[in-house]
């Protein structure tokens, strides 16, 4: 009886310490589970992927108004396979950005980052989006020699005793060091920490330096605005790029892989390869209207300037109005009879004292006297002069009256009236259901909501953009 007393204690105890372990496995495998899946929740909680790049000619730049760049597209799918808005982060610096995406500051750092064992140690990898291969950037042998004597080289162990340019804690110096003992030579490798990449390429086309190293894709793209280098002497075999993640966003590589794997393999993913990687930028390299030479957004700029003080406004965000309005073509007619560069109508025009026959100074003079009209309309009912603006936009699209009625419906149903995203835009955009514009505190009626919805949704995204990469 002692003996069946003690076995049965002994198997208790056992039981009960295997129960233990497996209950803290299942916790830490559930735990796993959370911490791999937070990732993309963070994302998904916040609607909105923050991604991280650099403003270049290839990565992120605006072109006659229009946003462009290869990440810059590459993320808007992206983040439109998720179902998520997209904000950019402007970065210079691989390792604070490295350090960054792993405190949760970026989601995504989209920098063209050539995949390395040393990188691998310190971030998450997507699959890959592009390959490359290290070349020397030197200038070309048809322009010659800014020193008077011919230091163009084909054969890299030409580089002995040369001196080569690279930016400050860039990958490619480990590179080059091993480079150095393949090769059996010695040369000088100086780094730079105030330079930009563009701004070495720069120097090596005027002559200032005589070899900078670079990926190729990349200097192919800058080649695009200078004639003067050459990029066929290659130091390094193909190498993966590839977008970075935090080390534990496990759960968001396996979607974005999943995403890139099938994007792919699309026409539009070819297109826009082919947009930014062979097709050449030479009719537009050199424009004052491309961000990254000229820093101009349109033709129309000094009057735009001088208009937007009359609302007051950013200069920029009335810039976006017109770029979404007319693309910056003052012969723009709509199918209802909207014209010019505002898209006025013609009744509205003639109560602004303007027509078709304008001038473009008077017609954007006109569209910025409506602006102000309808942002004192809406001063006292929205104080706040940061959400008044998408108030006076949607007003400017689609009239007072609808955007009034979805005041009233955020109210009845318990939303903030003064605030438009998830509130007031919710009920603008809904108001083409029955159940919404048959209500009785509706007292316009229908109204295809999802023109005006976009309307301020896109302006207010494209002047986020403008303020980050044209001056003020």
């Amino acid at each position: 009886m002692k003996f069946e007393v003690k076995v049965i204690l002994f198997l208790g105890v056992f039981f009960f310490f295997i129960s233990c372990g497996n209950a803290e496995r299942n916790k830490k495998k559930t735990s796993s589970v959370t911490h791999q899946d937070s990732s993309l929740i963070r994302i998904k909680k916040r609607k909105k992927l923050i991604a991280a790049t650099n403003f270049s000619p290839i990565n992120y730049f605006i072109y006659r108004g229009q946003t462009l760049g290869y990440e810059y597209e590459m993320l808007r799918h992206f983040t439109s396979f998720l179902g998520v808005e997209l904000e950019i982060k402007i970065i210079n610096d691989v390792d604070s950005a490295i350090a960054n995406v792993n405190k949760g500051k970026y989601d995504v750092i989209a920098l063209g980052l050539t995949v390395t064992n040393d990188r691998k140690e310190k971030m998450l990898f997507s699959a890959p989006i592009l390959q490359t291969r290290q070349v020397l950037v030197q200038r070309s042998r048809k322009y010659g020699s800014a020193k008077g004597k011919d230091i163009f080289i084909r054969n890299p162990l030409e580089l002995d005793g040369k001196d080569i340019h690279i930016l400050k804690n860039d990958m490619y110096r480990r590179h080059l060091l091993h480079l150095e003992e393949d090769l059996g030579i010695r040369f000088n490798i100086i780094e730079h920490r105030d330079f930009t990449l563009e701004e070495l390429i720069d120097s090596v086309a005027a002559g200032k330096f005589d070899y900078v190293v670079c990926d190729e894709h990349i200097a192919k793209a800058y080649q695009k605005f200078t004639t003067h280098i050459d990029l066929e002497t290659y130091l390094s075999l193909p190498q993966n790029i590839a977008w970075g993640l935090a080390k534990d966003a496990d759960t968001l590589k396996k979607y974005l892989d999943a995403w890139l794997i099938s994007f792919q393999n699309t026409q539009v993913s070819k297109r826009i390869y082919r947009k930014y990687f062979r097709f050449p930028l030479q009719l537009y390299a050199n424009e004052e209207f491309h961000s990254y030479k000229g820093g101009k957004i349109s033709a129309y700029d000094d009057i735009i300037r001088a208009a937007a003080q009359k609302i007051p406004w950013d200069w920029r965000l009335l810039a976006a109005l017109i770029f979404q309005e007319s693309k910056f073509n003052p012969d723009a007619v709509s199918w209802v009879g909207a014209f010019g560069l505002m898209q006025l109508m013609p009744g509205t025009a003639e109560s602004l004292g303007v027509d078709s026959l304008s001038s473009d100074r008077e017609q954007i003079f006109a569209g910025a006297d409506l602006l102000h009209k309808l942002d004192k309309q809406w001063r006292k009912r929205v104080p706040d002069s940061v959400q008044r603006i998408n108030f006076v936009l949607a007003s400017y699209n689609v009239g007072t009256a609808h955007v009034l009625d979805a005041m009233s419906l955020a109210q009845k149903y318990g939303k903030n009236p003064q605030i438009w995203k998830d509130n007031v835009d919710y009920f603008l955009l809904n108001e083409s259901k029955p159940e919404f514009y048959q209500d009785p505190v509706v007292k316009y009626g229908y109204c295809r909501g999802i023109e005006p919805y976009r309307f301020v949704k896109d302006i207010i995204n494209r002047y986020r953009e403008y303020k980050t990469l044209i001056r003020k």
